[in-house]
């Protein structure tokens, strides 16, 4: 791995982020990374990071392999160099349930990858409109903080409400810290009369990075943020507990990765769950044909799957409030 090749990648990929940052991130937060390249005639020209989080459904913790730093060198752009990287990425988390990231742009990863949102993020224009919000508030020194577990005190009780959520603790905080401080950026905590119930992440340039609130506002305007999707169907499936009995068969389809295709038997009873993959012939037709994109909408937001009267009993199964705000 040449670190060099790397990093120039990375700059060309991401020229907004300060040289302090690329340095800390090559010297340090590489280390628990791993890297994933299409190389051609000894050039590195696409390349990609995964990072291990943990996402937890309905109480079941699962290790979720989360994409970041995804970049291309200019002059190969738009020759899908990068669909290779992604191959290999899968192939290696072929038997996680599932993988996510945030994304530049959500159509590109939801239309060539079969990506859906997670999550959406509430949206804030400025700190200001923060600091209005709230009674108070105290920017973190950076620094000397050791407010990391009041930072995850404050995200813990915003998952606490949320059947699936991306788990974090003090020292998920630390580190976010510290790269936060090296980026230029800065920490702000927001207190009302019960304390501290609020924090955000604000970038060099003032812009919210990350906002978290105990108490989430139901009417606040909301962005697409996390993109997840299915790796492994039998899996995931496991991981969820439908609101009524099922028995059912479905067909998965996926025009990106074979491995997820396949049809199966779904069974959950007074709690216990039996999927069985099965071999698809012309006399055992699956009861529903879903995309993957479908099949993930179905298990995270009901909501956004829509396929008419026949397929409505999904949504009644499946669908969870969700609450992600992982970026890198």
């Amino acid at each position: 791995m040449d670190i060099e090749k790397l990093k120039k990648i990375y700059r060309l990929g991401f020229p907004e982020d300060r040289e302090d940052y690329v340095d800390y991130f090559f010297k340090k937060k590489i280390k628990s990374a791993e890297v994933f390249c299409f190389e051609k005639d000894g050039r590195t020209l696409s390349c990609a990071y995964v990072f291990m989080r943990k996402l937890c459904v309905f109480n079941n913790e699962t290790e979720l392999p989360f994409l970041v730093g995804a970049a291309t060198l200019p002059e190969f752009r738009g020759n899908k160099l990068f669909f290779n990287v992604m191959k290999d990425i899968f192939l290696r988390y072929k038997n996680f349930p599932f993988i996510a990231l945030y994304p530049f742009k959500h159509e590109y990863y939801n239309k060539n990858f079969g990506f859906t949102n997670y999550y959406y993020a509430e949206k804030y224009q400025s700190i200001d409109t923060l600091k209005t919000a709230f009674k108070s508030y105290r920017r973190l020194n950076l620094k000397e903080t050791a407010d990391y577990s009041l930072l995850n005190e404050i995200y813990s009780g915003r998952a606490a409400v949320a059947k699936s959520y991306v788990v974090r603790d003090a020292a998920y905080f630390k580190a976010k810290v510290d790269e936060h401080a090296v980026d230029g950026g800065e920490v702000v905590l927001f207190f009302d009369d019960k304390g501290a119930t609020a924090y955000a992440f604000v970038d060099k340039s003032g812009g919210i990075e990350e906002v978290c609130i105990k108490n989430e506002t139901p009417d606040k305007e909301k962005t697409p943020a996390m993109m997840i999707r299915i790796l492994n169907v039998e899996a995931a499936l496991r991981l969820f507990k439908p609101k009524a009995d099922v028995d059912t068969t479905i067909e998965v389809r996926d025009d990106f990765f074979d491995e997820t295709k396949g049809m199966f038997s779904i069974k959950f009873k007074d709690g216990k769950c039996d999927i069985l993959k099965l071999q698809k012939t012309r006399a055992n037709a699956a009861k529903y044909v879903l995309d993957v994109r479908d099949l993930t909408n179905i298990m995270f937001d009901g909501a956004a799957f829509d396929k008419g009267e026949a397929y409505a009993c999904l949504n009644a199964l499946f669908g969870v409030n969700t609450f992600g705000l992982e970026k890198y």
